[in-house]
């Protein structure tokens, strides 16, 4: 579907896990699909702190709304599961529907 709207070399994908492990890595993949100076002294920049800090009992999305999110965006989530095969997929979004 966002191949409809925009082309391949227009869209950067991440993992958010990649994120958590190996923010420098990630982020330099961002610079560089974007074009800009990648960063080498990264003690400047607060990666291992946390800016935005929330108090939430459940930020989990309901198993019915995953459910149906899952379902209304199966082909995508089947296209993206093609194109990246590294990015652990959640055990509701598509074992549970089978892609």
């Amino acid at each position: 579907m966002r191949k409809k709207y925009f082309p391949s070399e227009q869209i950067f994908i991440g993992d958010y896990n990649q994120l958590k492990i190996s923010p420098q890595k990630l982020l330099n993949e961002v610079f560089n699909f974007l074009e800009v100076k990648k960063i080498t002294d990264w003690n400047e920049y607060p990666l291992k702190s946390k800016i935005n800090i929330t108090e939430t009992k459940n930020n989990k999305a309901s198993d019915k709304l995953q459910k149906y999110l899952s379902k209304l965006y199966i082909n995508d989530l089947k296209e993206l599961k093609k194109e990246i095969p590294t990015i652990k997929w959640q055990k509701l979004s598509l074992s549970s529907l089978k892609i």
